[in-house]
Formats: structure tokens, C-alpha cells, sequence
């Protein structure tokens, strides 16, 4: 395996909580999320979080009766396929999970690849907008529904803004 996994756990049930050291185990696990919470394969939950199954969609972990485990299936969430290129993962890893099925039609078309959380920059330097993914060289920005205000911003600098639609995104590629 070339990746680090990382699987973090705050012990907080009831009985927990009331445990000398939880304060101390709360600011750990709070500055351990600072620190890592960027990284493709991090992971932080808490045993609440397991137990009313907060975390299913990324299958972080389950309660077993022996105690608190991350499981195996983390490895399962990003598509992989021999066709798709070391920078499509990259991108299968930082989007949004109900992209991938679409990104990863792309890749295997050899679409151009596109930016990650992509900032859109006004004249004097300020970034004035945003999009979940942006082919530059195409000025081409996929919008999710949050970043709707930028969509002005996008067009009025000669862009095409796809706006929450990956049929209309599938279109333009494929």
C-alpha cells in the first residue's frame, strides 16, 4: 500500500465522558483533526458517531461487541481501475462521492482533468468565486448548489457554468 490511512476515534459515550482524561482526550482529538483533516485518507469519528451510524456513507466504522474498530471497507470508496491515471484518483479522492460514477466515465474517455475546489481570481487578486471542479483551459465550471452565487462571476469572465447537472456535464465530454 503507497497511502497513509489515518482513523481517528474520540471514546465519548456516557461513561467516557465522565472519565478523568476525557477533556485532555477532546483537545487531542480536536488538534489531530486540525492537523490532518486535509489528508485524502483521514478519518475522525466518534463512538456516538458509530453507534447511532453517523458515518455509514464513508464506512468509517462499525461497534463491534469486543469494542470500537475502523474497518477494511475504507479502501472501497474511491472507484480504482487499472484504465484510470494516479491524477484521476486525485480527484476521485478530494470530490464529492456522487460525482466519482461520472468522473470516473470521464477519465476512462480521457476527458481533460480537471481542478479540485477550484478559486476564481478578480483582477486585483481576490478570489471571487469558487467551483467544485473547473477545466481551466476550457473555462468550464461544475457548480454545486452552495456555490450558486458564483455563477455571475463565472460568466461575466467568459466562462461556462454548469450548474449541478452532471447529465449536461457528461454531455460536453462524452
Amino acid at each position: 500500500m503507497d497511502q497513509v490511512r489515518l482513523g481517528v476515534i474520540l471514546l465519548d459515550n456516557d461513561e467516557d465522558r465522565k472519565k478523568e482524561d476525557f477533556e485532555y482526550n477532546l483537545i487531542s482529538f480536536l488538534r489531530l483533526y486540525n492537523a490532518f483533516q486535509f489528508l485524502p485518507h483521514a478519518y475522525f469519528v466518534t463512538s456516538t458517531g458509530v453507534a447511532k451510524e453517523y458515518y455509514e456513507q464513508v464506512n468509517a466504522g462499525k461497534v463491534l461487541s469486543t469494542g470500537l474498530t475502523l474497518t477494511d471497507s475504507l479502501d472501497s470508496e474511491q472507484p480504482s481501475s487499472p484504465e484510470v491515471t494516479e491524477e484521476w484518483q486525485e480527484v476521485f479522492e478530494l470530490v464529492a462521492e456522487e460525482l466519482c460514477p461520472l468522473l470516473k466515465e470521464l477519465a476512462l474517455k480521457n476527458a481533460p482533468i480537471p481542478e479540485v475546489g477550484y478559486e476564481l481570481f478578480s483582477s486585483n487578486g481576490e478570489v471571487c468565486g469558487e467551483a467544485e471542479l473547473a477545466w481551466e483551459s476550457l473555462k468550464l465550471a461544475f457548480l454545486t448548489e452552495n456555490q450558486k452565487d458564483y455563477a455571475g462571476r463565472f460568466e461575466e469572465m467568459g466562462w461556462q457554468v454548469v450548474f449541478n447537472n452532471m447529465q449536461e456535464l457528461k454531455q460536453i465530454f462524452i
